[in-house]
């Protein structure tokens, strides 16, 4: 009985093709991934005004019965110890007071006739000092741009400190230097005689004029920090005066994130007990919630559906493409396989694939449109997933959902998941599927 068989070049050609199926299902769960990445970015967006709604409705403003009533509300204490009323207070009379120290200062009194751009005295005395040091520059420049200057004058050539041998190298190497250097500066007399300056000489004249170069620095450098301290009086006052006509606004503002940090990290039936007659607040925080929740198990519903099977799809081209190359050498052209088990290494696993992820759209799409927050009940045994799902769609692979079916059989004995939308009726994930 003969055994039906796929030539290397029937493998070859099939697994070629199979993987440019693989590689383009792949590309379709990036692009999956890269549509819930932006829908997550989207639900941040929308949390964080809401967020900042509730801060609105919590703290409208920091007059004292509204801060007094953060603590039976939220649980929050600061406001008890300090509130924002008392800081705004302590916070303008540090401004006031600082800018009352700044419209007396000496400096500050004497801006313009100090540093007024045209006739500032300290504006004349930097450009007259500027002007002197940059002509003392060029007689610095001309000495330091001489080639082997400054490594003669640290040698202490033509001086008594010279202390290079006779008998070196370098000290041949230093008196023709040197020399060339006296060279550059001979000059003539009134009966046109040469006058040739020793290195000591040019030493002496370079120090002086260096030394006058650091005092004009210095004197720059001085009126420098002058102006500097002027300036930045004047930058300081007017941040102050800035400050002062928003103090308000921004007191409020730290007030309202300092809460938010509470609230954020607080046990949210706990708030909602406390807001139980106040709807406005209990709406906002079961839209917050639910925003939470939908960025939860969107993220949930990714890593199942689409990171596993576009990792198990990498692994599934990898090796397709071992067995094309195998079955591409020339010792295995003539080779034969077993048809049975040539399917299984070419079975296309996508139709499966786009089941799996037919319900991966099925629940991302029903989660991510969901929008009657008002629904849910902090004090009822249900999960956000129940309320955002009507009990349709299974979201046992979320631990949160498994945990809370498996201690609570009664609250989920009358659901009815289809079989588009349950474990055992889809196909397993890419990963669990044999094609050894």
């Amino acid at each position: 009985m003969s055994t039906e068989t796929l030539s290397a070049a029937q493998i070859t050609g099939r697994a070629t093709e199979l993987i440019k199926t693989l590689r383009s299902a792949y590309q379709e769960s990036q692009q999956l991934k890269r549509e819930n990445a932006s829908k997550i970015t989207e639900l941040g967006r929308l949390l964080k005004n809401k967020l900042t709604e509730l801060a609105t409705i919590y703290l409208p403003n920091i007059a004292p019965a509204t801060t007094e009533a953060i603590l039976p509300l939220t649980g929050f204490r600061a406001f008890s110890l300090k509130s924002p009323n008392e800081e705004l207070h302590a916070r303008r009379d540090t401004l006031s007071r600082r800018i009352a120290e700044i419209e007396k200062d000496p400096l500050y009194v004497n801006r313009q006739q100090l540093i007024d751009p045209i006739v500032g005295e300290h504006t004349l005395a930097k450009e007259k000092v500027g002007s002197q040091k940059e002509l003392i520059d060029q007689s610095v420049s001309r000495f330091e741009s001489l080639e082997g200057f400054l490594d003669l004058l640290e040698r202490n050539y033509d001086t008594p400190d010279y202390n290079v041998s006779k008998l070196s190298l370098q000290y041949y190497r230093d008196w023709k230097r040197g020399d060339e250097i006296e060279d550059s500066f001979i000059s003539h007399g009134k009966e046109g005689e040469k006058i040739r300056p020793s290195f000591s000489d040019l030493a002496y004249q370079y120090r002086q004029v260096k030394q006058a170069a650091d005092n004009y620095q210095s004197d720059i450098d001085r009126l420098d920090r002058e102006i500097g301290k002027i300036n930045g009086l004047v930058a300081e006052r007017e941040e102050a005066l800035r400050s002062l006509t928003t103090l308000a606004d921004d007191v409020l503002a730290e007030a309202r994130a300092r809460l938010l940090d509470h609230v954020q990290h607080a046990d949210r039936a706990d708030l909602a007990e406390r807001a139980k007659d106040r709807p406005e607040i209990l709406a906002t925080l079961k839209h917050i919630e639910g925003l939470e929740k939908k960025t939860e198990y969107l993220e949930a519903l990714t890593r199942q559906y689409v990171d596993s099977d576009a990792e198990a799809l990498l692994d599934r081209i990898a090796s397709l493409e071992k067995k094309a190359i195998k079955y591409s050498r020339p010792k295995n052209r003539s080779a034969r396989v077993p048809a049975s088990d040539a399917e299984r290494w070419l079975k296309d696993p996508t139709p499966k694939l786009r089941q799996r992820w037919g319900r991966y759209h099925t629940s991302h799409t029903t989660i991510y449109s969901f929008n009657r927050y008002d629904n849910y009940d902090f004090f009822s045994n249900y999960l956000w997933w129940d309320v955002m799902t009507d009990g349709r769609l299974d979201g046992n692979f979320i631990p949160e959902v498994s945990d809370y079916r498996a201690t609570n059989p009664e609250a989920t004995s009358h659901y009815q998941f289809s079989e588009a939308t349950q474990g055992g009726g889809v196909a397993p994930a890419l990963s669990e599927m044999d094609f050894s």
